[in-house]
């Protein structure tokens, strides 16, 4: 077999069918498996590359010493000159004016960090409203290399205001930026590097579309003639970029260990507001991804928000109201199930408006401009809620909801928004935000901390303090099972939580 090293991953190739099971066997310490309908284990996804017809296989470079030791135990030994390192090249030199403001205290050190030589892959796991954005462009700019942003398609525009404009991070002009969003765009984009006519500081592109031109290396069983036949590992190369920047490394959390397999870069930065492995599997992943060494120092969390549990039960009359799919807990589900239900739907949505109405719209609750966040689990409620909010509230407030393709000026200019965990739950700042009121019963602890901390640090009125209601159907065991991991996740991390019982029943 054939080993060859780049900088963030190594291939396998040339094996034989002895190599091949055994390399097989490998793969499967990296699948992630789940429970179908019927009880059966099944992969649900892997956390490693190949091509469609197998002749290769790619893994993270952080398992590269487990991966020799598996093949040892097995009786197989790869010769040294089987064995091929790839050196990293030399990125193009920029200079970025001044920064358009200095680091705070605690951001020094941090950049500091980023600057080091190695490891080459890093971690900032900040509170949000900590300036992940601000350490890691002002990286950028002190490293005097070009860079990438990878992010969400719908988050360029924001990274945009960040890198260009008078009150922008960088200072720079939107002529410095490539935005790419579309393989059509990508692919554009490596015709001119190929010949030669591409000047950038920074280029943005979305996850989407890099994952789109992984998977057409995958799919294509490693033709890339679509691509200028540019192979994935080469096109950090090509651009002569120093440094790859992941936006909300959590989120996408497999698209962007997939990545990985395919990176040869000097250096990369991952952005997270939280990290936290969910079980022994993620922590695998986690850990091989980010070991101790690849994470930056993290001050001390500032304890501001005040959280509180509201209990409810089940009517007597309520039928069974489902909310389990493949054998795990889904609220998706669970709100269906409700919505299917007509008196039980009247009775939860009654609930939530006296709720909202008890949270918000009580006297002295807040200051003109303050602002309500609700969080629904499907657009479906999301859409039914809202109307019912402005139905109740008339012109008293602006209401509106902010899901999918809604302009993100829903939440801008809105008193109180009705979203979704994945719509509005992380990388987003919404301004004055005073309460949010979590409808859905999660279990994941990154998910929880995000939506925790959409609550910033009032900067508007030092003497505010923000409050998390979210909601426990006491009759659901997973709802109380969260419930309790909550209690534990945000004790060290909040002022106050408390439960409180309310004499709501659907």
């Amino acid at each position: 077999m054939k080993i060859e090293k780049f900088s963030h991953h190594f291939v396998v190739s040339a094996y034989n069918q002895v190599e091949k099971e055994a390399i097989l066997k490998f793969v499967l310490r990296f699948a992630e498996t789940s429970f179908d309908r019927f009880g059966n284990k099944v992969i649900v996804r892997t956390y490693a590359a190949s091509t469609k017809s197998r002749k290769e296989f790619r893994f993270h470079i952080n398992s590269f010493d487990s991966f020799s030791l598996h093949i040892q135990e097995r009786g197989l030994i790869v010769p040294d000159e089987d064995v091929i390192t790839y050196t990293l090249y030399e990125p193009v030199k920029v200079v970025y004016g001044k920064l358009q403001k200095d680091p705070r205290d605690y951001q020094v050190p941090i950049i500091a960090f980023n600057l080091m030589p190695s490891p080459l892959a890093k971690l900032i796991t900040l509170q949000p409203g900590y300036g992940k954005t601000f350490i890691a462009l002002a990286t950028v700019a002190a490293s005097e290399q070009r860079f990438v942003l990878a992010t969400k398609g719908g988050f360029v525009t924001r990274w945009l205001r960040d890198c260009c404009g008078d009150d922008s991070v960088l200072g720079l002009i939107n002529e410095d930026i490539i935005v790419v969003k579309g393989s059509e765009a990508l692919k554009v984009v490596i015709q001119l590097a190929l010949t030669d006519q591409l000047e950038f500081k920074g280029l943005l592109i979305s996850t989407n579309t890099l994952n789109n031109y992984y998977k057409h290396y995958f799919d294509n069983d490693g033709d890339m003639s679509e691509y200028g036949g540019l192979h994935p590992v080469a096109l950090w190369q090509l651009l002569n970029v120093g440094i790859l920047i992941t936006d909300e490394f959590h989120m996408l959390i497999h698209m962007n260990f997939i990545r990985e397999m395919y990176n040869h870069v000097p250096k990369t930065i991952a952005l997270s507001g939280t990290m936290i492995p969910d079980g022994p599997f993620m922590k695998l992943i986690h850990d091989t991804l980010f070991p101790k060494e690849c994470i930056a120092p993290e001050p001390a969390y500032t304890k501001y928000i005040a959280v509180k549990a509201l209990f409810y039960g089940i009517h007597a009359d309520t039928k069974e109201i489902k909310c389990f799919r493949n054998a795990k807990y889904s609220h998706t589900m669970y709100e269906e199930s409700i919505i299917n239900k007509p008196k039980v739907l009247k009775r939860y949505t009654d609930m939530l408006l006296q709720m909202g109405v008890n949270i918000y719209d009580r006297e002295g609750r807040h200051e003109p401009g303050e602002k309500m966040i609700i969080y629904v689990s499907t657009q479906d409620m999301a859409t039914r809620l809202t109307d019912i909010y402005k139905a109740h509230f008339g012109d008293k407030y602006i209401i509106n909801r902010f899901v999918s393709l809604d302009p993100y000026s829903h939440v801008e200019d809105s008193d109180i928004i009705i979203s979704t965990p994945g719509s509005l739950g992380t990388a987003h700042d919404v301004y004055k935000l005073r309460y949010t009121l979590l409808t859905t019963a999660l279990g994941k602890e990154d998910t929880n901390i995000q939506l925790l901390f959409r609550l910033r640090k009032p900067t508007w009125n030092p003497e505010v303090t923000p409050e998390m209601y979210y909601l426990v159907n006491r009759e659901v065991k997973k709802h109380m099972d969260y419930h309790y991991r909550k209690r534990e996740l945000f004790k060290p991390i909040t002022l106050s939580h408390i439960d409180l019982e309310t004499p709501f029943k659907v």
